[in-house]
């Protein structure tokens, strides 16, 4: 093993007190090396040494911890706290290790009548850093638990590592009895469990100290950095019509998906087109019509309430940080358009497995990290943002049911009163059975296109459906096509939608035909 300090830090705790810190909430993706080099290496470098151990025992500790210095029976050591101060009395934290050197200073603030603490970190905007964070640092340096301890010496301070330090924590206090001190802190013990500390207040002792108690302090400012959410877009006068009373982005007047992930950018835009059903909530006009999924709602939602963020890779969006983590080429681009203004959010793969996204927006100041999991639209082709049935309405809401060309038949539709469950549903005046159109019409409603490839048709249709509804909407108007042996095409209010298989099609000509009275 290395005798170098800085390759004996002590690394994240993986069980132990701190593990829910606020420092360690965000995942780690902006630790890789393309994103901040110096501090991955760091984070090798220590891994290697400071693996967890077992933590044998709850209250007494019984470890051979250096050889040379212990005599042939195990010493025995009851573990105390060896300092518990007030961090009210802290003024000012100066963290130094390998990977940065944090200034962090302590002022007084009131909050509606009362004084309270707040922490800064030198040099930066204090609105880019989260202050819970800040705070639980100095809290790691207010009170250490001390499982062993040895007396300090030029020979024992090298021996434990505390000669050439990797990690050196500077505290400026207002406290009279401590004053200002200084914690060093030295290599793993054998175990791996714990590391060596120096309090410059207690000069003639070293302390065995739980690893993860000192873990803590190895952050860089991006791991401060606020990530909680990428802002939603905020209400004003201007836009203020497309909120609702809750204060909610509610309506927009288009989104377009557009990135390198797309030959053609798409529009979508609410559907007001009293060609398509009402249950069409949102269609794309470009590069061709189509019924939108659901997933264009999602989209909204984003600028609605946010993105939940899982990392910050950098404090800025200049031309050369949007560079570096290829957003000059984004994979998607999802712009929403209120009125006059535009905003929009940009996203790159950070790696080929797809699963997080570097991201930028309009709204936001630094360029931040989200993950596929509640953004699963990120990984989507085109044909995705389709919806791929080719009618939405429920039996329910549908009064009339008219076929023309390769069947003539007009279906009238309405519930039972005497049946929860039933409709009488009659066909050129007589009555059918419920069940057997009912069977129809959830294998007709559950067709879905094999492709979105249209061509173009002349001529009469095989087949025209015209679905009525019981709210007086626009009616729902289906038109098939057959453009080969093995395809039907499929449109809606005279519009080219996409093919179904010619199998499908005449699986449901066969069954409305079996149901018709003679």
């Amino acid at each position: 093993m290395s005798e170098n300090p800085k390759d004996l830090l002590p690394t994240e705790p993986e069980n132990n007190e701190l593990a829910s810190s606020t420092v360690f909430s965000a995942p780690v993706e902006h630790k890789d090396k393309k994103k901040t080099g110096k501090f991955s290496l760091l984070k090798k470098i220590i891994a290697a040494i400071l693996c967890v151990a077992v933590l044998v025992g709850s209250t007494v500790l019984v470890v051979k911890l250096i050889p040379e210095l212990t005599e042939d029976k195990p010493e025995v050591f009851e573990p105390k706290q060896v300092m518990a101060l007030d961090v009210n009395t802290f003024k000012k934290l100066t963290i130094k290790h390998p990977g940065a050197t944090l200034v962090i200073t302590s002022s007084i603030e009131d909050n509606k009548g009362e004084a309270k603490q707040v922490w800064t970190l030198e040099g930066y905007d204090k609105s880019l850093i989260d202050a819970t964070s800040l705070s639980q640092l100095a809290s790691y340096a207010a009170s250490f638990t001390a499982f062993n301890e040895y007396e300090y010496s030029e020979d024992t301070a090298e021996q434990y590592g505390l000669k050439d330090s990797g990690l050196i924590v500077e505290v400026e206090t207002t406290d009279a009895v401590m004053g200002n001190f200084t914690l060093t802190v030295g290599k793993a013990d054998p175990s791996g469990q714990y590391a060596y500390l120096h309090i410059s207040t207690v000069p003639k002792k070293i302390y065995l100290v739980n690893r993860g108690t000192l873990s803590g302090f190895l952050v860089e400012p991006l791991d401060l950095a606020v990530s909680t959410a990428i802002p939603a877009v905020e209400k004003n006068e201007q836009n203020k019509r497309y909120f609702d009373a809750d204060g909610k982005l509610a309506d927009f007047d288009s989104i377009t998906v557009s990135g390198n992930n797309f030959k053609t950018p798409l529009v979508f835009v609410p559907n007001k087109d009293n060609r398509f059903s009402t249950y069409a909530t949102y269609i794309c006009t470009s590069p061709k019509v189509r019924i939108a999924d659901g997933v264009i709602e999602d989209m909204r939602n984003v600028f609605r309430d946010g993105v939940s963020a899982s990392g910050v890779v950098s404090f800025d969006k200049s031309s050369k940080s949007i560079k570096e983590f290829g957003l000059d080429k984004p994979d998607i681009v999802i712009t929403i358009k209120l009125g006059g203004e535009k905003h929009s959010y940009s996203f790159k793969a950070t790696d080929k497995s797809k699963t997080g996204f570097y991201t930028i927006s309009d709204t936001d100041r630094m360029i931040r990290t989200v993950t596929i999991s509640n953004m699963a639209f990120l990984n989507n082709e085109e044909k995705d943002f389709y919806l791929g049935f080719m009618a939405l309405e429920s039996i329910g809401d549908v009064s009339e049911f008219n076929l023309k060309g390769e069947v003539d038949a007009s279906f009238s539709l309405k519930k039972d009163e005497e049946n929860d469950e039933g409709y009488i549903i009659k066909c050129n005046g007589k009555e059918v059975e419920s069940e057997e159109f009912q069977s129809f019409y959830a294998a007709f409603i559950a067709t879905t296109a094999l492709d979105y490839n249209t061509v173009k048709v002349s001529g009469a249709p095989e087949l025209t459906v015209t679905m009525k509804h019981h709210d007086g909407s626009a009616a729902t108007v289906l038109t098939f096509y057959q453009i080969s042996d093995s395809r039907y095409q499929y449109g809606v209010g005279g519009i080219p939608m996409g093919q179904i298989s010619s199998s499908a099609y005449s699986k449901l000509v066969k069954e409305i035909k079996s149901i018709i009275p003679a």
